[in-house]
């Protein structure tokens, strides 16, 4: 197993409720701030994002992302003990009539979240509400690391599909939607396929897997958000879901859906811009 892999699991064996949470928030926090990892991308984000902002306020934001993110791992790691703590952390929940609606129609259904809040509590809340819950994630180059995050989310009861492998295919993806399965998809990184799109005013790479889909399977893409109310305590927001142009051609309705998923990004950011992960460089020349 390698280092990082090992430092994890070290990690997840001290996390449980209580004081020993707030230590190892503490900790990761500590070494994220003095390490800063990709802070120069972070903060040329920022700045592209808010050039009215002075630098000493992009700082602290990059602080408040940084404690976010400490937090971040360390619910999912105490979730490991217990995975139906999902749903008690979750203690204010918006839009949930969207998704019992498609249940009740037995018919499929996209969230599309961003790297925001902890946008991974979310999933693990669906799938312990019971929703037939897939995701779609890409893990880290690290062998050992992808493994053992692949199994913390399977032990939450999601069902995980690797957007490198066969099983993201997006026919396969189209026939799971079609038999009333739900997708998590994230819509804020840079996808070298996409198309160019406005996010905070400059033109990105933009995914388009989300508006494919929809078109392909015919069901509803919900914008879904999750707000940080303190440790162990979160609001989840799952939005109208997102129309879908009935004129057009194909490919200027997947630029309609996908740009108003832009829109829904963009502006849960400017809510709550600490809570979203900055790191990523989004705007890649």
């Amino acid at each position: 197993m390698s280092l990082a892999a090992k430092s994890v699991e070290l990690l997840r064996h001290m996390a449980a409720p209580g004081w020993r949470s707030k230590a190892v928030s503490l900790f990761i926090n500590g070494i994220l701030r003095v390490i800063r990892p990709r802070s120069k991308v972070a903060l040329d984000n920022l700045a592209i994002a808010f050039p009215e902002m002075d630098k000493s306020a992009r700082k602290k934001l990059l602080n408040g992302m940084y404690a976010n993110l400490s937090w971040m791992i360390t619910e999912q790691l105490v979730l490991q003990r217990d995975p139906s703590m999902a749903e008690k952390w979750l203690d204010e929940i918006e839009g949930e009539e969207h998704a019992k609606e498609a249940v009740k129609q037995k018919r499929g259904m996209i969230f599309v979240s961003a790297h925001f809040g902890n946008w991974e509590l979310f999933m693990a809340w669906g799938a312990q509400r019971g929703y037939p819950l897939y995701t779609i994630a890409r893990g880290p180059n690290d062998p050992d690391l992808d493994e053992l995050i692949t199994r913390y989310r399977e032990k939450s009861g999601l069902k995980a599909l690797d957007r490198r492998g066969s099983g993201a295919k997006t026919i396969k993806l189209a026939k799971l939607l079609k038999s009333g399965n739900f997708l998590t998809m994230v819509g804020d990184v840079h996808e070298s396929e996409g198309i160019e799109l406005p996010f905070f005013g400059r033109n990105c790479k933009t995914p388009i897997g989300a508006a494919v889909l929809a078109l392909l399977a015919d069901v509803p893409i919900a914008p879904v958000f999750l707000y940080r109310k303190g440790p162990f305590s979160h609001k989840a927001v799952i939005g109208d879901p997102i129309r879908v142009p009935e004129g057009g051609t194909r490919e200027e309705r997947i630029e309609a859906i996908t740009r108003e998923i832009n829109g829904c990004i963009e502006n849960a950011v400017r809510s709550e811009p600490s809570l979203w992960f900055w790191m990523h460089k989004r705007w890649k020349k």
